[in-house]
């Protein structure tokens, strides 16, 4: 007979040495996951610059996130020699243009579907109680 109890203590324990292995690699690779962090934070206000600051957001609280060793190290790369502190250019994307007629260019309104369509059938959801409506029906 298996003993589900002790199988499952050691699923628990195979689990928790796992999760140690992750954390470990993950607190010695801080300062690799925060740059990515960043360069995918760059990315996304390329691709939206309308929502920077939710990105922005996000990017902090993602950082925020990645577990760090007891004293700090893994949390940021290693300054450069000399204690300066490069300060990073920012790079400004080029304004997208939208071709003529596109959704997006000048003069444009992009199609909205709040408004019922005339043509469309009305629809009506079922009833709950069908069996009081029919009765309904046939008294008048």
């Amino acid at each position: 007979m298996v003993d589900f109890g002790s199988l499952a203590k050691k699923a628990q324990d195979a689990l928790a040495q796992g999760s140690d292995k992750i954390e470990a690699a993950l607190k010695d690779n801080a300062g690799k996951i925060e740059g990515a962090v960043d360069k995918a934070g760059q990315f996304a206000k390329e691709k939206m610059p309308d929502r920077a600051a939710q990105i922005d957001n996000a990017t902090a609280k993602a950082k925020a996130a990645v577990p760090r060793h007891e004293d700090g190290t893994g949390a940021a790369p290693a300054a450069p020699a000399g204690g300066a502190t490069p300060t990073p250019t920012p790079v400004t994307p080029p304004a997208p243009v939208a071709e003529p007629g596109a959704v997006g260019a000048p003069g444009v309104t992009p199609a909205t579907h709040t408004a019922p369509d005339a043509g469309a059938p009305s629809w009506t959801p079922p009833s709950p109680t069908p069996e009081v409506d029919r009765a309904a029906r046939e008294q008048g």
